[in-house]
């Protein structure tokens, strides 16, 4: 995969509002500057134990009404179909974006936009967030759809896109507050492929890199990178049906970082939206192939589709499907505080690993007495026994 950065004055939604016109070509008024080959810069040091990703953020700043405002962006520019032009629209707005936020712009992929290239139709935008860290935490989405979803701006398509409207907020909240780790927004172009390349080359392609071909290629950039180990968690925002959210408790999921959402979810009224059950589930989404590539910290947040929803633009059925703000918040909230939540942790376990006592023979460390952590003391009971 090509990597390049982005460099030049962005199409703001403000922009948009105000002209009332479209997006334009694809990338057509960027720059792309190469970027250095794939080395592995060194291991930064871990972040202070006063650091955060949230703080304080998540009561304060996470915005339901512009996850709307974003919501309402990518619909608008059209079908999203993979290398078409309504892609292209919503690529051109998402850079802009998260130019405005002050991250580092990267592009991945090849092949110019809107175009039949097969290799345009696969890949992402990066927006970058620099933390105390260089080591990543992920946040994903994908901004095109799939085949099943593409009814005409309806209730499916504004499920799809809501989790990239999602991320978009995320970063802007994040990009105001103090981060231990870099935070990069990733947007995913392919997945909505569904089916890969021609069966001629199909039998040297993983079932991931035929069925979530966009998610495939950008695991395979992170690895190229050499970046596997140094993900510190991954995000996936998926599908998310509304009007209310109910998510998936993905089997596949990285066990105490999942558990985790559901605890911060117990503390701040979003049970109903992570509902505390035992029953596991194994939505199919662009998750398992980063979790295929070995990005093991990775945690899906995925919808729950109660019943197959009908209807286009303007239908009854499209205006019941449109979350309202405070349900957008109270998502947001939720992501926030884990976020905050498995960044600490994180750099408890880092302070202990370069402590004395955690430099200690592997004999004697088992001598010592078990430390509690914060994550399995506050879960709630159906958490906990997930955990054991």
């Amino acid at each position: 995969m090509n990597r390049r950065t982005v460099g030049e004055q962005p199409f703001t939604l403000g922009d948009a509002v105000a002209q009332g016109v479209g997006f334009g070509p694809a990338l057509s008024l960027i720059a792309l500057v190469a970027l250095s080959a794939c080395s592995t810069p060194p291991r930064t040091a871990p972040p202070t134990e006063r650091a955060t990703l949230s703080a304080e953020s998540g009561q304060t700043l996470f915005s339901g009404q512009r996850v709307l405002e974003n919501l309402a962006m990518l619909v608008d520019a059209g079908s999203r179909r993979p290398g078409s032009l309504s892609a292209a629209r919503a690529a051109d707005w998402i850079v802009g974006e998260l130019q405005a936020m002050g991250a580092e712009v990267e592009v991945w992929g090849s092949g110019p936009a809107g175009s039949d290239l097969s290799d345009a139709s696969i890949g992402a935008l990066v927006g970058i967030l620099e933390g105390e860290s260089s080591d990543p935490v992920l946040l994903v989405a994908r901004y095109d759809t799939l085949p099943g979803e593409r009814d005409e701006r309806g209730p499916k398509t504004l499920a799809s896109a809501t989790g990239a409207a999602v991320v978009l907020e995320l970063g802007r909240v994040l990009a105001q507050v103090s981060r231990p780790y870099s935070i990069w927004l990733v947007f995913i172009e392919g997945d909505g492929l569904a089916g890969g390349p021609e069966p001629a080359r199909a039998s040297s392609q993983s079932s991931e890199a035929l069925i979530f071909p966009g998610s495939h290629a950008a695991a395979a950039e992170l690895e190229a990178r050499q970046l596997i180990e140094r993900v510190r968690l991954a995000i996936f925002l998926g599908s998310l049906p509304g009007p209310k959210f109910v998510l998936e408790r993905d089997l596949r999921s990285h066990r105490m970082y999942r558990e985790t959402f559901w605890q911060s979810a117990e503390l701040l009224d979003g049970t109903s939206m992570f509902p505390a059950t035992n029953t596991f589930s194994s939505p199919q989404a662009g998750h398992l192939a980063f979790l295929a590539r070995g990005v093991r910290p990775t945690v899906a947040l995925i919808g729950r589709y109660d019943e197959v929803l009908g209807g286009g633009a303007g239908s009854p059925e499209m205006r019941e499907s449109l979350p309202d703000a405070a349900e957008f918040e109270r998502l947001g909230r939720v992501t926030l505080d884990a976020l905050d939540r498995i960044s600490r942790r994180l750099g408890r376990i880092e302070a202990f690993a370069k402590s004395p006592l955690g430099k200690v023979p592997a004999a004697d460390a088992m001598d010592s007495p078990p430390v509690e952590d914060e994550t399995s003391e506050k879960l709630p009971n159906s958490s906990k026994s997930a955990l054991d």
